[in-house]
């Protein structure tokens, strides 16, 4: 009887956020058609501060973060995050205090509504082309170079396995290594346990904690370093 009605009460936070794409989608679609790349930024806290908080507030879902004050002010970032749930996105989103973009994979063009309200909030990448992936490292270093802060998901998919975290990727610790702009390292606590991994239909009201800690010397780096450092980070976070 509780998985069935967090079942149901998944159904109904699709809807709220399937409503809201529904009323923003026409924006999006005018806004980047009319002024391109321009409009990504406005378009981004829509998006950001607006949709995805809206969701989280609608379905009782609560953030309260530590840390913010340490990386106001120090960005463009790039950002790192443990990664348990699909509320995932919106809890990052939601802990930052301004905008970013992020890297997804390219089916998620394809998904309705969705695909048509994220073009140019995300660098999309076909992870089985070594041609893309490369080719979505060089659109990050210039989405940084720009001004425009990067989020990564260094475990690359949701944490299904029993341990706090799962073993990382070089991509975001590279990134930061090669450019030298600094890491946000945003651990998340527990959203797993308001909405399972491993189960598709899954949600519950509940708060989760969001904390955020700042790297800024990455210039040069070791990339195994900077992973040992943002592990023991995370793991310092989720113990508390």
């Amino acid at each position: 009887m509780v998985q069935l009605l967090r079942s149901l009460y998944m159904v109904y936070g699709l809807l709220i956020f399937t409503v809201q794409l529904l009323v923003y989608a026409p924006f999006f679609v005018l806004g980047f058609a009319i002024f391109g790349k321009s409009a990504e930024r406005p378009l981004g806290w829509i998006a950001h501060k607006v949709v995805g908080p809206t969701t989280m507030l609608l379905c009782l879902v609560f953030l309260q973060t530590r840390g913010k004050k340490t990386i106001r002010g120090t960005g463009p970032h790039i950002i790192v995050s443990n990664h348990s749930s699909f509320l995932d996105i919106l809890l990052n989103a939601a802990a930052y205090p301004g905008t970013y973009k992020w890297l997804s994979k390219k089916e998620m063009a394809k998904v309705p509504i969705f695909g048509v309200v994220v073009k140019g909030l995300c660098i999309f990448v076909d992870r089985r082309s070594p041609e893309s992936r490369q080719q979505s490292y060089e659109d990050m270093k210039s989405c940084l170079e720009n001004g425009s802060s990067i989020l990564l998901y260094p475990e690359g998919t949701r944490n299904r396995t029993g341990e706090p975290l799962q073993p990382f990727y070089d991509g975001a610790f590279r990134l930061a290594s090669e450019t030298g702009f600094p890491l946000a390292v945003n651990t998340l606590k527990s959203p797993g346990k308001l909405a399972s991994p491993h189960r598709p239909l899954d949600l519950r009201p509940g708060i989760v904690h969001a904390y955020w800690d700042l790297i800024p010397d990455t210039q040069a780096r070791d990339i195994e370093d900077l992973k040992s450092q943002v592990r023991g980070i995370m793991i310092s976070n989720l113990g508390e």
